[in-house]
């Protein structure tokens, strides 16, 4: 390696990984026991499914994004935390009420193709799930989980990461980033589970001018993103300018066009908010977490029957504020990685993107 390449290649290892022998890379990692989830189109719509349920021909190399987030690996819709039951009463004694802890167990899970603004939302619910109050349930999973990222270079027609914080190459959260270049993938291992990852034989080594043309490919996919001339968003200062929108009328401009489906919130990668309820009968049950949304009325409603936000732009302007505001101040990280999806899936064609820059660009525009 030149002095040149160490300046310019920051990960553990690299390589260049053939077109043909992907599958075949990918297959071998199966082999030694690894569970391996591959993008694959299905009625329209892209989704992980598992290599062994797929033949070679449908696992896909090009494809924007996901129909919906790969966040279900590590923070699954609904999850079990106990089963609970009760002993029949014997000999006159009361029954006796058994209690035993459902923890999740994953096998060793390699998720192929995810892309930047994905692998970066799994980053930012690692700080959510994280310290001080660790979700023991997610990290058994999270720590199963080696994550292959795919640098875009086409961005699709809603996607503004780089307006939020992002990199259509970007590395946050990845254990390889795979770079597609002459006939192949250019390979950068990130952590030693991808170092790992990268010691098959399909691997070969760099060759003159590949880490160079990864590098290239990395800047051109900048200047295809038709949203980025509004500028970017710093947590902080996004913060800032949000405390003085709280009862901006502009709100209520925007909860017209809502219907208040949730849709937004069930396709972000980022979303994390749950109810758990216990579900079962007097004698046996068990408790379970499952996805919720700040869009549903009752989200917030109180056991009184009080709600705290009866109306959809309350819950719009939380969903803004949460995202925009408050993960910023508590965790130092936007709540929005610029994927796209809420935008392209809304049944109302409503926009984050716009509603977060109205409120940029009022906010610098002079009182009169």
């Amino acid at each position: 390696m030149t002095k040149k390449d160490k300046v310019e290649f920051h990960g553990l290892k690299d390589g260049f990984l053939p077109m043909g022998g992907v599958v075949g890379w990918l297959r071998s990692i199966s082999n030694t026991g690894k569970d391996v989830l591959v993008p694959v189109e299905t009625d329209g719509k892209v989704g992980f499914e598992p290599i062994s349920k797929v033949k070679d021909s449908q696992i896909l190399m090009k494809y924007a994004n996901t129909h919906r987030p790969p966040k279900g690996v590590v923070f699954p819709q609904n999850e079990v935390f106990l089963k609970y039951n009760t002993a029949k009463a014997e000999k006159g004694r009361k029954g006796k009420l058994k209690v035993k802890e459902v923890r999740p167990l994953m096998a060793s899970t390699v998720l192929f193709g995810i892309r930047p603004c994905d692998a970066r939302a799994i980053a930012i619910l690692d700080k959510v799930f994280g310290a001080p109050n660790t979700d023991v349930y997610y990290w058994d999973r999270r720590n199963m989980v080696a994550l292959i990222g795919m640098a875009c270079t086409e961005p699709a027609v809603n996607c503004f990461c780089t307006s939020v914080g992002g990199d259509p190459a970007g590395t946050e959260g990845l254990d390889v980033l795979l770079t597609e270049i002459w006939g192949g993938f250019y390979a950068e291992a990130l952590t030693q589970k991808g170092a790992e990852l990268l010691t098959s034989p399909e691997i070969e080594e760099v060759k003159d001018g590949q880490r160079e043309k990864a590098e290239t490919v990395h800047k051109e996919a900048h200047k295809d993103f038709a949203r980025s001339h509004r500028g970017s968003i710093e947590p902080l200062e996004m913060a800032q300018l949000l405390t003085g929108k709280y009862d901006d009328p502009y709100w209520d401009e925007v909860a017209r066009k809502c219907i208040g489906c949730g849709a937004c919130t069930y396709l972000c990668p980022t979303c994390h908010c749950f109810d758990i309820s216990d579900e079962g009968s007097l004698t046996k049950g068990r408790r379970v977490r499952t996805w919720d949304t700040c869009q549903f009325p009752d989200f917030t409603l109180h056991t009184s029957g009080h709600n705290p936000r009866p109306l959809k732009k309350f819950r719009i302007r939380q969903r803004v504020f949460h995202k925009f505001k408050y993960m910023p101040e508590n965790l130092g990280v936007l709540g929005c990685v610029g994927c796209g999806r809420c935008i392209s899936m809304c049944p109302m064609n409503m926009d984050i993107f716009k509603v977060i820059f109205d409120m940029k660009e009022s906010a610098s525009k002079p009182k009169e």
